[in-house]
This record gives C-alpha cells, structure tokens and sequence, in this order.
C-alpha cells in the first residue's frame, strides 16, 4: 500500500498530481484506488471539479469525503482548506467496496441492519471504515448495533465537522452517493492479503470529585447529584449560559468508564432547564468527572499508543483526530 497527500489549490496543479499519480499506476502493480477528500469549507463548484477530474484521469478509482474543522496533511496541521489523500492498494487479492446510507435516528437500525448483512454476505471483509453526520443525533445506538458484526471485523472512523464549533452543517459524500448532512460512508476493506489494526487514544485528564448523573434522558443531562447539570459547569469554570457555551465547555467534557472504555460526552448546549445537550448519550447512575485536554497527558497517551503501532508495523496509519484537540 502507498499513500500520498496533497493540498488542493487549483485544477491544473490536481491535473499534474493526478497524471503522476496515473503514470505510477501504469508502471507499477496496483489493484486499487481510493483518493479521500476532506473539506473546511465545502464548495460545490470545487467539489464537482476534484470529482470529475478524479473519474476522468483514473477511470475506476473510488472516492469518498466529508467537511472538517481543520485538516492534517503528512501528520501536522495545514491551513489548506482542501487536502487530498490518495490511497493505492497493491496486492491483487485486497478488495474495497464504498456503501453509502442516509443516516438519521429514525434510520440508525435499518442503516447497521444493512452493514452486518453486507458484512456477512462478503467473507473477505475485515474492517469498515466510516465518515458520517453525527451533528443532531446520537450515535450510541449506531456503535453498539455495530458491536454485532462478525468477529474479527475492526470498525473504526470519524464523524463530519463544520468550520465553526457551533455550526451544525456537516456534510459526507461519496462515488456511490451525493453530498449529505444527514449521511454515512461505509468502505468495505478486506482480503487475503490485508491485515488492520484499531487503537482508540484519549488522554484527556479527569479533573475533581465524581459526580452522580442521577437524571439523564438519550443524549440530554438534566441531573448532576440531583441538581441541575449547568450548574456544575458555572459552579466549577464559571462558564456562562450563552452564545459561546459550547466553544467554553468544549475543552471540558465528561469522562466515565463505559464497557473498559474511557467515554468522553462534551455539552453541545444549555437549556432555559438548566439540562445539557450531549454528543451523545449518557447513562444514569454512573460515576462521571468533568476532564480537561492537559497536553502533556495527551502525548504520554499518544506514545503509549505509538509503541502498539510501532509492533504492528503498519504500511499506512489513518488518523482520525477530534476537534476538540484542535
């Protein structure tokens, strides 16, 4: 496998990047192309160029992206509003196949329903990697229905973001599907020759006492030891009930341990209630401590991480970072 990263300025020089990327096809052995494309600020006369030009200069090559709030290219942080990442897989035995599914609460059963049966009906599959909507929604359901799938298949992914925090527009899309809001790309990966590893690194650091949830609903958290939940923020940060709610209370959401997983649940707003909208849901009767993004924590974790990658020794490392770290 090779992988190579680019910003994207203008068409003439995706032209040249994509007739290099054409002619190394052509001289060496390749079985397949995926090029990801991910977006600041999605542009629909931009998007539709990079597409074309995509279809036109590597006839067969797939392709899949989503909008973000802020892009990495070759593991730093690039200020470019557009980066591209094309994916060539050599081994004629590894097969990839992109399923796109409109994805929504109502439709979250039906959406994992569709995903097991395509996983049981392809005995090549060993992961499926996922971009999806998850502004609007809770995606707790999603991740246990998936918690089924075959044995042995690894999940793993990230969720669409928009340029400001407080912006719900994100957006996905894909060669078997339009650009959504409310939607998930699914790439199929496997074969004999294909052997992948997930690792899952938070690091944030748990700041002061536990706190009992003793009333939450879904993804709303009206209760912290039987007082309303803002509280604890105002009490504790002195972060105010306003316009900047979330932006404030983003570097410090919740941490619990749910299943042997450190979970991290960020406030997205306040209610007049005084309860919190969550990224997703939380349970009752759990211990949970607000936690803090303490850097130096983080990069302990990440070397921790590092030394398990390092022991697979991997051919490409897809990294898929919260915008919270940012």
């Amino acid at each position: 496998m090779r992988q190579i990263q680019f910003e994207y300025t203008d068409k003439e020089q995706l032209h040249k990047m994509l007739n290099k990327i054409s002619q190394w096809n052509k001289s060496s052995m390749t079985s397949l192309v995926v090029f990801d494309i991910f977006s600041q600020e999605l542009r629909s006369v931009e998007l539709s160029t990079i597409t074309a030009m995509i279809i036109k200069e590597i006839p067969g090559a797939m392709y899949r992206g989503c909008t973000t709030n802020g892009n990495i290219l070759n593991g730093g942080y690039s200020g470019a509003n557009t980066i591209i990442t094309c994916t060539i897989f050599e081994y004629p035995t590894t097969k990839v196949e992109m399923i796109q599914l409109r994805l929504t609460n109502d439709t979250e059963k039906e959406v994992t329903d569709q995903l097991i049966k395509a996983v049981e009906e392809r005995p090549w599959v060993k992961a499926v990697e996922m971009l999806v909507t998850i502004r609007g929604m809770s995606m707790t359901g999603l991740c246990e229905d998936l918690s089924s799938i075959r044995e042995g298949v690894e999940i793993f992914g990230g969720g669409a973001f928009g340029p400001e925090f407080n912006e719900n527009a994100a957006y996905v899309f894909s060669n078997v599907g339009e650009c959504s809001d409310k939607s998930g790309v699914f790439m199929l990966i496997g074969g004999d020759d294909m052997h992948i590893m997930t690792t899952h690194i938070t690091g944030w650091k748990p700041l002061g006492r536990e706190l009992h949830v003793t009333k939450a609903k879904g993804s709303v958290l009206y209760e912290l030891d039987g007082k309303p939940a803002y509280d604890t923020y105002y009490r504790f940060l002195k972060i105010k009930n306003d316009e900047n709610f979330f932006t404030n209370t983003l570097e410090f959401p919740f941490f619990y341990e749910h299943k042997g997983i450190n979970i991290l649940r960020a406030p997205i707003a306040s209610n007049p209630d005084g309860s919190l909208n969550m990224t997703a849901d939380m349970e009752m009767n759990v211990k949970a401590r607000i936690a803090y993004g303490d850097p130096w924590t983080i990069l302990d974790s990440v070397r921790q991480g590092c030394i398990a990658i390092g022991k697979f020794q991997p051919e490409l490392i897809h990294v898929y970072s919260c915008a919270a770290r940012r």
